[in-house]
């Protein structure tokens, strides 16, 4: 098995929500898209859809959600994958 991890820039053109309690503002968001393929044989591999995480700066989530920010956390890690897959984040 292999995986690929990069960086990449999503782009909401709208506001895209995330979870219950978070929203995101249309913009840009750095994100990491990591793909795992499978050996196949002959020597080609086999890739499985991609999957997108993006972190978010605590404070940005406090002032997003409304919420205290959790201490000692730095940023948090949202699996946006769905949002991906449904348009609603593009890569750009």
């Amino acid at each position: 098995m292999t995986t690929k991890t990069e960086s990449v820039t999503l782009v909401a053109e709208a506001s895209v929500q995330i979870t219950e309690d978070l929203t995101l503002p249309p913009g840009r968001y750095q994100a990491k898209k990591t793909q795992i393929g499978v050996p196949m044989r002959g020597g080609a591999m086999n890739w499985m859809p991609p999957e997108y995480e993006i972190q978010i700066p605590e404070d940005q989530v406090s002032n997003l959600t409304g919420k205290k920010p959790i201490p000692h956390v730095i940023s948090t890690p949202y699996d946006v994958t769905q949002a991906v897959a449904l348009g609603k984040l593009k890569p750009g």
